[in-house]
């Protein structure tokens, strides 16, 4: 997988999939709160609902949202924002990574939460992203006589700072 990194904002990307992160308690990152005002609030109403509750890890793959240019808009739960970590953002992505091999997405586009403003904790998560994406898609099936990959695994995953 290709991980790529690039200096800006959530402005609407064009992607396959892009990943929004969603703290507990409802709170919106800062690309949250930008999609949530180009989708007419689709992910506070979603929020109001109830069935997302945002814990680490959480997901919910949600198809064409109206305003949106990509095709598929995965809410991914962070947890508490004080308890962020680089360790527990890889993981969460990690599933959001063997969610989206299951579907026909190809590329996805994550912002880095705002939380993580220190140049040191941007890198560190940056790493760690990228193990966890590599770890989320391996599979040891040299032994197994009938192989299961999948039909279009994610191959890309860009990641905005």
């Amino acid at each position: 997988m290709q991980t790529i990194v690039k200096m800006g904002t959530t402005e609407n990307p064009r992607t396959q999939c892009l990943v929004v992160g969603i703290y507990n308690n409802k709170k919106h990152s800062a690309a949250a709160e930008t999609i949530d005002g180009l989708t007419s609030n689709y992910i506070t109403r979603l929020l109001r609902k109830g069935d997302f509750l945002a814990n680490s890890g959480d997901t919910q793959l949600c198809y064409d949202v109206e305003g949106l240019r990509s095709g598929r808009l995965l809410l991914l739960g962070l947890g508490k924002k004080d308890k962020l970590t680089a360790k527990s953002l890889a993981s969460a992505l990690g599933k959001a990574a063997r969610l989206l091999d299951k579907s026909n997405a190809t590329d996805m586009t994550f912002t880095l939460p705002g939380s993580l403003d220190d140049k040191h904790a941007v890198y560190t998560a940056t790493r760690a992203i990228a193990s966890a994406m590599a770890e989320a898609q391996y599979q040891s099936d040299h032994c197994k006589s009938e192989k299961d990959s999948p039909k279009k695994p994610l191959r890309s995953l860009n990641l905005l700072v």
